[in-house]
């Protein structure tokens, strides 16, 4: 092998790094990749509200044992906090 052929070797090894990383780049800032992103939070169907959560384990278990099958929460899985509404 040649100091030619070793030569043309690592201009290539480079080029692909510097294309990887262009591409890479791209997508961060045309596709939104980049940056920390907020985590999705679900708006409540009635009051439009962003203050909601899940329905915890222990809170559906709880309320099982009082109500049995006819539960507030029921088939639901997440609960607004400003007006109530479960969904």
């Amino acid at each position: 092998m040649s100091d030619f052929d070793v030569l043309k070797f690592w201009f290539g090894a480079i080029c692909i790094g510097i294309v990887i990383v262009a591409i890479r780049e791209f997508g961060k800032y045309f596709l939104g990749g980049g940056g920390p992103s907020t985590p999705y939070t679900p708006m409540c169907p009635n009051c439009h509200s962003h203050n909601t959560g899940k329905i915890t384990a222990i809170k559906r278990v709880l309320e099982h044992s009082t109500f049995g099958w006819a539960s507030p929460s029921s088939g639901n899985t997440f609960e607004c906090y400003d007006c109530g509404y479960k969904w």
